[in-house]
């Protein structure tokens, strides 16, 4: 019988086979995180929950246990299903499985309240800004209201809701996202970049006030700094930094750390940069001295002084993963599995990385384009950055990802093999492609069949181009 395990540290490719092997039945089990029991439709006949919490201690409610114990038979595939809930001695005594199989479900409550207000911000400045008040005109008060009592919250808190919506418009004024005139109600030109650009309430005037802060002294010759500000902040304040650790490092390393990275790898990287004379290098230098994250912490870290120094352990991982990033799509081709082996991530999370990343690199796009001034020029370089991002190579393959079904390492060879762009792939014999490009990679990787079809398709993205660019003349 076939038995495996399922994390977030797979790519989407590995996850995607077991769950297949799984429903095929190859696999007969599968030790797995909450994530697959609570998400993915993977029907069982029995379910072990091994714990009554998830994560970094966080306690399963009856509605998250039922959820994942209803995997455990289902209508019209069996009969039968069963589930075991394993609990030390401890909870055995204090009756903990009764609370947990007999409790009540607690009821659906609305999600705006949620995380200090976060959300109904957000679904406040969506109103104002956005197209259910006609575009950016804003809204009336009375209109905004309305919207509110007829949601569940409003159903919830008839009495305090209009109360608790007053008080988060008086946050987004003193935030500069919203402007009150009497009974009318308008987004700023920094609100309406914030909601047109997706961005998180809360962080969007840090944000502005950093990519203000990088037009100053942004060098264009490194990607780093445009990568740091790409790296998601939520994402990278998941990650925490683990001890000082001497002596080899082997690959087990990381998964024990679970979210933690190993700041002794950045120590390294940093060490790296003040012995290059290269321009590149000395731009990321110069960059972490920036961050204070330079050569005074490193120095104080390594001789036991961390505690002097303690900002930088708020900023490293979010530098750390953007170094993650840059040895994917700046310069040299790397592949998504030696970036993983050569940072000491696991290779889902570097997936993850770059799918946050372009999604943010993308918003920030946006956002600098509504914000106009000195900021419209960056509008450029994230949404250049976000193309590479979503493919996971440097800008000269990105031409060649875009053709549907190439992976990043035929997208290397074909450029290597003289097929570095659209124009000479759908001038190319199929034939001569396979025979250069296997050549390269030192074994079948590429079938005549599959050739033929990237110069269709290559063939076929040009032929639109054209009739964009026509359409656009007439225009």
């Amino acid at each position: 019988h076939g038995v495996t395990y399922h994390h977030a540290g797979l790519s989407g490719p590995e996850r995607g086979a077991l769950q297949q092997a799984y429903l095929d039945g190859t696999l007969h089990c599968i030790c797995c995180t909450s994530t697959l029991a609570a998400g993915v439709n993977l029907p069982a006949q029995i379910v072990v929950l091994a714990q009554k919490w998830y994560g970094r201690k966080c306690p399963i409610t009856p509605s998250e246990y039922r959820q994942m114990a209803g995997r455990a038979g289902r209508a019209g595939l069996c009969t039968l299903g069963t589930s075991v809930l394993l609990l030390p001695t401890e909870d055995l005594r204090a009756d903990a499985q009764t609370q947990l199989l007999s409790a009540t479900i607690e009821p659906v409550t609305s999600c705006l309240l949620s995380d200090n207000h976060r959300v109904l911000r957000r679904t406040a400045l969506s109103l104002i800004a956005g197209e259910a008040s006609g575009a950016a005109t804003g809204i009336s008060k009375d209109e905004l209201q309305s919207w509110f009592r007829k949601s569940l919250f409003g159903r919830q808190n008839p009495e305090t809701f209009w109360g608790k919506v007053g008080t988060t418009l008086t946050h987004l004024e003193k935030m500069n996202m919203i402007k009150v005139e009497q009974e009318w109600i308008k987004p700023t030109s920094f609100g309406y970049a914030t909601f047109r650009s997706c961005l998180d309430v809360d962080h969007a005037t840090h944000l502005d006030a950093q990519i203000a802060a990088a037009t100053a002294d942004l060098k264009l010759n490194t990607d780093l700094h445009l990568l740091y500000l790409a790296v998601p902040a939520d994402f990278a304040r998941d990650y925490t930094l683990a001890p000082y650790k001497r002596g080899r490092l082997t690959y087990a390393d990381t998964h024990a750390a679970g979210k933690e990275l190993i700041y002794s790898q950045y120590e390294q990287r940093f060490r790296s940069l003040l012995g290059s004379t290269r321009d590149e290098d000395t731009a990321d230098r110069n960059l972490c001295e920036a961050l204070k994250c330079g050569e005074r912490y490193v120095d104080m870290r390594h001789g036991g002084r961390g505690q002097y120094v303690r900002h930088g352990d708020t900023i490293v991982p979010r530098l750390y993963l953007a170094m993650c990033l840059q040895s994917l799509v700046s310069g040299k081709f790397c592949t998504l599995r030696t970036a993983s082996r050569e940072f000491w991530l696991p290779m889902g999370t570097v997936q993850d990385l770059l799918r946050a990343s372009a999604v943010h690199a993308n918003c920030l796009s946006i956002f600098c384009k509504e914000r106009g001034g000195c900021l419209a020029w960056m509008h450029v370089l994230f949404s250049q950055l976000s193309k590479r991002l979503r493919y996971g190579v440097p800008v000269e393959l990105v031409p060649i990802m875009e053709i549907k079904g190439v992976r990043p390492t035929i997208a290397q060879a074909l450029v290597e093999s003289g097929f570095s762009s659209l124009e000479l792939i759908q001038e190319a014999n199929a034939a001569d492609m396979v025979l250069k490009v296997n050549e390269r990679l030192g074994g079948p990787r590429l079938k005549r069949r599959v050739a033929q079809d990237i110069i269709v398709k290559a063939q076929t993205k040009l032929k639109l181009v054209e009739q964009l660019a026509e359409q656009e003349a007439v225009l």
